[in-house]
């Protein structure tokens, strides 16, 4: 299972626990390191026209870890190529796994 996010204007957009969405252990850290980043958060029922609208998109899983969202059905997802935003979260994603685990 994954988790996504969408970025509108800096600001992270996720649908929240009750939506039905599996709490994980990665979007637990990305949500942390958004915390520290600075950047705000807002967790609620995300709605797919949202998606089309968004300038940014990435999902999460322990698998992929950070995946930049950059089409769905052939129409990009903003510029159509992964965002500011899902990048800095990537790199401090990997910085973090690389400091607990070493790998």
């Amino acid at each position: 299972m994954s988790n996504i996010f969408l970025v509108t204007s800096g600001t992270i957009k996720t649908p929240g626990q009750e939506s039905g969405i599996l709490p994980g252990i990665t979007r637990e850290a990305i949500l942390e390191l958004a915390v520290l980043m600075g950047i705000e958060i807002l967790d609620y029922d995300t709605r797919l026209d949202e998606l089309f609208h968004a300038q940014e998109a990435f999902l999460t899983n322990s698998l992929i870890e950070v995946m930049p969202l950059t089409e769905i059905d052939r129409k990009p997802i903003g510029s159509g190529r992964p965002g500011p935003v899902t990048g800095r979260l990537m790199t401090a994603y990997r910085e973090l796994v690389l400091s607990e685990t070493g790998v």
